[in-house]
């Protein structure tokens, strides 16, 4: 089985983050250490994420253009469809999520993620019996 994984707008944020919480730190050695690989997948919905926190933080459009490239460069952005629009709904009933981090697992389940990086949900938990949520924070 191919190791497929998926990261979370919240990585992003710690790792660009200016604030010194201990999370930056361990979110930028996350990065570092253990995405190396194409075979990890972003959706659209984080970049566009990511990106109005930068520019709420005061990052110049520049730099919000250099990291977005890096970022494309990196790992596969993938869009969002309708069909997981729909495999959302279904998800936020079943597990009860907020309705931005089900379009987001539904994306990563869609694209044949086996691992899902996040802090802001349980970590350990399956999803579909296909996926794992793990906090890389712990």
């Amino acid at each position: 089985m191919i190791n497929r994984s998926f990261v979370d707008t919240n990585l992003f944020i710690y790792a660009y983050s200016k604030d010194n919480d201990g999370k930056n730190d361990k979110a930028r050695n996350f990065f570092k250490n253990h995405i190396q690989s194409r075979e990890t997948f972003i959706s659209i919905q984080v970049i566009n994420e990511l990106c109005a926190w930068l520019h709420r933080n005061s990052y110049s459009l520049r730099n919000i253009h250099q990291i977005t490239d890096e970022i494309n460069n990196s790992f596969n952005i993938v869009p969002i469809g309708f069909h997981i629009s729909k495999r959302a709904i279904d998800l936020k009933d079943k597990y009860k999520f907020e309705w931005w981090d089900a379009l987001l697992l539904s994306t990563a389940l869609e694209n044949n993620c086996n691992s899902y990086f996040t802090e802001d949900l349980q970590h350990n938990q399956i999803i579909e019996s296909k996926m794992k949520i793990i906090n890389p924070l712990l």
